[in-house]
């Protein structure tokens, strides 16, 4: 498991310019869970992916996993993908990009480990492997740069708006990859769109200047929509028509998470009414 207790972080600490980033988080993911991270500009979304990375020492509070001490460096436990990271490659293949890692951390076959990496986000590396990253589609220099992290076989994996830039085959083709690793890692996803991931997701969380305003399931958020609006966000759209609807009085027995569930819901509210 992956836990951060009471982390608590502040840029420019001890100046006129403080500003507090987290204010005493406290969250635990679990391997086989996927957890989507929300909030407004500033609420402090990166900072907490930062920190439970282990790329920033907190100010107070602590980043444990399977509850010993963050390791040193963290990267065989926890694996982080920035955004935009296709702008990161730099390998004159895409085999020997993938495999920089595992090479790194001392991997006994790294091209061996590149090539089961791309093969988990569904690119053949006897097809892709030789390629220049440089001639890759957009969706597809994004699996590369998740598969060089998941080459390094991270216990959890977090993803700073992974589908950001992408178009709709881009999209889908990245919450596949997601979707497959969850079954074997943590995933934590900070998001400004989260739609994509709703039928992923195991819980939501919240933040709101540095604090954690919700945090629960894809239900929850619907069945009370004012928390999760709580954090200065509107609800995801496939969302707030279920919570529109249930406020008019339409009766909900499970919340749809994918726009052909909500579409059939609607209409069969429509035909009740």
């Amino acid at each position: 498991m992956l836990s951060a207790r009471d982390i608590a972080v502040a840029y420019n600490r001890g100046t006129v310019a403080e500003q507090r980033a987290l204010d005493g988080v406290s969250l635990d993911v679990s391997r086989g869970e996927l957890v989507v991270l929300v909030g407004v500009t500033g609420s402090g979304k990166s900072t907490l992916l930062r920190a439970l990375a282990g790329l920033i020492e907190p100010d107070a509070g602590s980043v444990s996993v399977d509850g010993a001490p963050l390791p040193r460096p963290p990267a065989r436990a926890v694996g982080v993908v920035f955004q935009n990271p296709e702008r990161q490659l730099f390998g004159e293949t895409v085999l020997e990009d993938v495999a920089f890692g595992p090479k790194m951390i001392g991997h006994p076959d790294p091209r061996a480990a590149a090539a089961a990496a791309l093969r988990r986000v569904g690119m053949d590396p006897e097809e892709f492997g030789p390629r220049s990253p440089f001639t890759l589609s957009g969706g597809e220099a994004r699996k590369v740069a998740i598969a060089g992290i998941i080459a390094l076989e991270p216990a959890f994996l977090l993803l700073d708006e992974p589908t950001v830039g992408l178009d709709a085959g881009g999209r889908r083709a990245v919450v596949e990859v997601v979707g497959r690793e969850r079954r074997d890692r943590g995933v934590v996803i900070v998001t400004h769109h989260p739609d994509p991931f709703l039928p992923l997701a195991d819980r939501i969380m919240a933040l709101r200047d540095g604090r954690i305003v919700f945090e629960g399931t894809v239900e929850d958020a619907v069945r009370a929509p004012a928390a999760y609006e709580s954090a200065g966000l509107r609800l995801p759209d496939l969302l707030a028509v279920q919570a529109e609807a249930m406020a008019r009085g339409a009766r909900v027995e499970r919340v749809a998470t994918t726009p052909r569930e909500v579409a059939a819901f609607l209409l069969g509210t429509r035909r009740c009414g």
